[in-house]
């Protein structure tokens, strides 16, 4: 059950990899809703 010695730093890459690419989706996330937002702003301030 327990990764031994050898898989080890396959077992600390895939868990380094795995959380880099959740950093850059949530990242990537908050930009699009960030974007939205403005384009919202935008679009608010032109239709008045």
């Amino acid at each position: 059950l327990f990764p031994s010695l050898h898989d080890y730093p396959l077992f600390f890459g895939l868990s380094l990899v795995s959380s880099l690419l959740l950093g850059v989706y949530i990242n990537l996330r908050d930009k699009n809703r960030l974007r939205r937002q403005t384009y919202k702003k935008i679009h608010d301030l032109f239709q008045v």
